[in-house]
């Protein structure tokens, strides 16, 4: 369950910039999870629901991620492709090309934050 980890980083990080910010609220959130980083978006969006504290500004953030496949290139074929989970032969020639993007990757990409309104000076 290496989701309640990775949940209580993303709910330290997005607290952190909301009050860096002075962000009255922070409307949501966007998660990028590599194909081979065995995360489970729902399992996440579930724990970073029940571990934003209720009466601070990310309460009620919309969490959205996004599933980042891996890519690989062909070196005869010289295509690049995306495999499926059980199957990394080019499409083209059979081979096992050469490994671009890992998808081991889960980082915070973006947050829509409301910021309060500055006074007029």
């Amino acid at each position: 369950m290496h989701e309640l980890s990775i949940a209580r980083e993303l709910v330290r990080l997005i607290e952190a910039e909301a009050r860096r910010a002075g962000a009255r609220r922070v409307r949501s959130a966007r998660v990028v999870l590599g194909a081979r980083s065995h995360v489970s978006a729902e399992i996440l969006q579930f724990y970073v629901t029940h571990l934003l504290d209720p009466e601070g500004p990310a309460a009620g953030l919309v969490l959205t991620c996004e599933r980042q496949p891996m890519r690989f290139r062909c070196g005869p074929c010289r295509i690049d492709y995306e495999p499926s989970e059980t199957d990394w032969r080019c499409p083209r020639c059979g081979r096992i090309g050469e490994l671009l993007e890992t998808g081991d990757e889960v980082f915070l990409e973006s947050l829509e934050i409301e910021c309060a309104p500055q006074p007029n000076t």
